[in-house]
């Protein structure tokens, strides 16, 4: 009978844990699938609306609203990440950068 409270404390403690995490998963689920001008990662409405009239990403119109799909919105602002180049003229002194611009110093020969 020693062996009996555990095994009973066991079955408890793992029912706790399936319920706690049911819990979590329906307090964590996402929000809703689409964004809208008013809640958009975008920053404003209009930088919302204007990328959806350009067709950066699909959207379509419900009513006055205009709505696009959370993850086409997302993969339009991936899509945009900017990769740094390193500069062509990196290496280039002053009086190089300044001759290739057409600039000419006094006393200075082209």
């Amino acid at each position: 009978m020693n062996g009996s409270p555990r095994l009973d404390l066991d079955a408890l403690l793992d029912a706790l844990a399936e319920r706690l995490a049911e819990r979590l998963a329906e307090r964590t689920s996402p929000g809703p699938a689409y964004y809208t001008s008013e809640d958009n990662p975008l920053g404003s409405r209009r930088a919302f609306l204007d990328a959806a009239a350009r067709g950066a990403f699909p959207s379509f119109k419900a009513g006055r609203r205009v709505l696009a799909k959370r993850e086409d919105v997302h993969a339009w602002i991936e899509s945009r990440g900017r990769k740094r180049e390193t500069q062509p003229d990196a290496g280039a002194s002053d009086e190089e950068l300044l001759a290739r611009a057409g600039v000419r110093l006094p006393g200075r020969r082209a």
